[in-house]
């Protein structure tokens, strides 16, 4: 199944599952890696993004939840229909850093054994 959807301005269309996370597409078929995997509850803001200009945490947001919408991530900073600062206003840097932060505490705290989450959903598949 297929999902349409504008994403940064441009149309799109994601083949992954409808539950998908909208994380994962963005980061995984559509190689924006600045929408970031953090806490996987929808509580750090790491992976927030606006979906027809309302912030939503793309970690909780099914694909299938944004089909005929308009979805903005952090990447889009540097295309022109971006307004300058938006998800910067909506994210406190605190919610950017933790995001990111406690995945990396999270892999020196378990050892050298174990690996973040994100790595070993790759692994898994």
């Amino acid at each position: 199944m297929s999902t349409a959807f504008k994403l940064n301005g441009r149309a799109v269309t994601a083949r992954s599952a409808p539950d998908t996370p909208l994380l994962w597409v963005l980061r995984d078929e559509f190689s924006l890696p600045g929408t970031r995997f953090g806490c996987g509850i929808a509580q750090c803001g790491a992976c927030t993004v606006h979906v027809d200009a309302v912030a939503q945490r793309a970690c909780a947001v099914p694909v299938q939840a944004v089909e005929g919408r308009a979805v903005v991530a952090i990447d889009a900073q540097d295309t022109e229909d971006a307004e300058p600062g938006a998800l910067e206003r909506e994210m406190s840097a605190f919610e950017s850093v933790f995001g990111t932060d406690i995945v990396r505490l999270s892999y020196r705290l378990t050892g050298d054994s174990a690996k973040p989450l994100d790595v070993r959903r790759y692994e898994e598949a």
